[in-house]
Formats: C-alpha cells, structure tokens, sequence
C-alpha cells in the first residue's frame, strides 16, 4: 500500500499536465512563437533529410503545435508547413503551379480524405 502512493502521485501529476493542455492559453505570442520555430525546424530537417515525401517531417510538427497549442496554432502550423512544402519540395519546385499529374494526384488525396472524414462522421452517430 506505501509503495503505490508515489504511482499515484505520479498519475495524478501526469493527468494534471494533460488537463493543462493546451499549453500557454494566457501567454499566445510565446504559443506563436513556439509554432514558428516549430515549423522552422521541421523545414530545416526536411532540407537535411532530402527525403522523397515533401511532408515528412512537417506531419510532426503540425500534431505536437496541434496537441500543446491547439487548434488555432495547429492550423496555423498545418497551413504554413503546407505552404512551404507546395513551394520548395513539389514539382514543379519554387512555384505554387502545378502540373497535370501533380494536380491529378492532390485532388484524388483531398476527395480520399474527406470521404475517408464523412467515413468517421457517420460512424461516430
């Protein structure tokens, strides 16, 4: 019975950290400024990996802004990482032009995930 009380305190910090989220709800220009540099760091390790998928590591990013910030900044994080990887990661490269395949391809991944989101919607009713 002693050895479970420091378990429960740790429990108790814990639940008490997640009930706080999101984080900085009375500071937003430190929650913006931690969104930026978040999208900045992801942009940098994109550029380092020189990986073929323009979204790797701007899919952490926009959730961990999402979870600590919320929805707002999680927006704001998901639009700009979007934004940069359109520009400088999708061919064609340093323009928001794009060609037919391209095009083809985003417009099948957007109808894909909002089929797959109304799936979810009518599934939770």
């Amino acid at each position: 019975m002693v050895e479970a009380m420091p378990e429960q305190a740790k429990a108790s910090r814990l639940t008490h950290g997640i009930e706080e989220l999101p984080a900085q709800r009375h500071v937003p220009a430190l929650g913006l400024a931690v969104t930026l540099a978040m999208v900045a760091l992801a942009w940098v390790a994109r550029i380092l990996l020189d990986d073929s998928f323009p979204y790797v590591t701007f899919f952490p990013a926009v959730v961990l802004t999402a979870f600590l910030f919320g929805v707002r900044l999680g927006s704001l994080s998901a639009r700009l990482c979007g934004v940069i990887a359109w520009y400088y990661f999708i061919p064609p490269f340093h323009t928001f032009a794009l060609d037919k395949a391209t095009f083809i391809a985003n417009f099948a991944a957007r109808i894909h995930s909002l089929a797959a989101g109304q799936d979810l919607l009518v599934g939770s009713e």
